[in-house]
């Protein structure tokens, strides 16, 4: 007998059951939603929008779902996504296709639809002026909130991460090693190639990379090299898994990876520590970090990892007169909760409105929400894809 899909249905935990000691308590939960759920994103109208593959009785074929963040409640659903759902500052949820881009306002009724210029979308971001950048095999095209094509420009910009800087440009990366800086009317702000291959992409005063052994901070007027920090030996291997860095309120860039957390200050490796994880970190605007390793989310004050500097190739943690480590930027409260099963988590946290909302595997994938929690930290990228939009928007 054929076994129909149905949606979970959320249960609210009102008492703070499993609460931490700072009080961080489970909210709601949705479990079994496939074999695929992407990073969340919120809209100020408490949408919580995600991409779930959870109808096995059409092909895995992707589901744009929307629920309530007070509760998890599903509002609204549409079928059909290859990009990450991004939010614009109006509350529509904007999401690329094999063939267009789709909008649909906060009530889940489309807006519009418009074709791509060339194969399926691929990688997007929306700027605060509005502008609605999706990155394709062979293109990237710009439209504009109605969904009016503005421009397009022929190239290779088939990854999944684009970043926005403040003054509206648009950043890019492709897997022959360049990168690329489009101007907000579509003309090439600046383009190069750098000599090895680019993981990812985040913007802090300028766009800065995710390579195999390194991060580099370049120029956002030209592209040339400001910094570049290498990662610790053991660091440098092919099966490092390594999340999108983020920004915190004082400028430092944190990243994590499977053997460890770096963190870096003015452009040189200020803090190193064991603790990894498969999947992205938010920073807090209480000064903490927020991220989620295979079974529990972790919480730590502003920095949790001793101050490091590197002697040869070798990083070394700084020590007092006592031999005691040296914290950045003081001795840290580190805090597991508990959130069950193994697998790998997907994306960073959303942190909005006194929850923060995990993408979490046990098996299959669970939607979670933790209660207490705080806003996100107002810095240039406190999140994986910027904020909690997935807007890729620098601030």
């Amino acid at each position: 007998m054929t076994k129909l899909f149905q949606w979970p249905v959320a249960v609210a935990v009102l008492a703070c059951s499993g609460c931490s000691p700072r009080g961080l308590g489970m909210s709601w939960r949705l479990s079994d939603l496939g074999n695929e759920l992407s990073q969340p994103a919120v809209s100020t109208q408490d949408n919580l929008v995600v991409i779930t593959d959870a109808d096995p009785l059409f092909n895995e074929i992707p589901r744009v779902v929307a629920f309530d963040l007070r509760n998890g409640n599903e509002r609204w659903a549409t079928e059909g996504s290859r990009t990450l759902p991004v939010i614009t500052l109006d509350g529509d949820v904007v999401y690329g296709t094999e063939t267009e881009v789709l909008c649909f306002d906060a009530d889940g009724v489309e807006r519009w639809r418009a074709p791509l210029s060339s194969q399926r979308a691929v990688g997007i971001a929306v700027s605060d002026g509005g502008l609605i950048v999706v990155g394709t095999g062979l293109s990237l095209d710009a439209f504009d909130t109605e969904g009016v094509l503005q421009w397009s420009v022929e190239m290779y910009a088939s990854t999944p991460n684009l970043a926005i800087g403040p003054d509206g440009t648009t950043y890019l990366y492709d897997s022959n090693y360049w990168v690329y800086a489009v101007s907000p009317d579509g003309s090439m702000k600046w383009q190069r190639q750098l000599a090895a291959t680019i993981e990812d992409l985040m913007f802090q005063d300028g766009p800065v990379l995710v390579q195999q052994d390194r991060l580099v901070g370049l120029s956002a007027d030209d592209g040339s090299d400001v910094w570049a920090v290498d990662f610790p030996l053991d660091y440098e291997t092919q099966s490092a898994t390594r999340s999108q860095p983020i920004a915190t309120e004082d400028g430092m860039l944190w990243m994590a990876t499977d053997f460890g957390t770096v963190g870096i200050k003015d452009g040189a490796l200020a803090a190193n520590g064991e603790v990894g994880c498969r999947s992205g970190m938010a920073a807090g605007s209480d000064g903490r970090l927020y991220a989620h390793c295979n079974t529990e989310a972790w919480i730590a004050d502003h920095a949790f990892m001793p101050r490091v500097q590197i002697v040869g190739q070798q990083h070394v943690v700084l020590s007092d007169a006592s031999g005691e480590p040296v914290w950045w930027p003081t001795k840290p409260s580190f805090e597991p909760f508990h959130l069950g099963g193994t697998g790998d988590p997907f994306g960073s946290p959303a942190l909005a409105k006194g929850r923060a909302v995990y993408s979490h595997a046990v098996n299959v994938y669970d939607l979670i929400a933790l209660s207490r929690a705080p806003d996100l930290a107002d810095s240039a990228w406190p999140r994986a894809h910027a904020d909690n939009r997935n807007s890729g928007q620098a601030r």
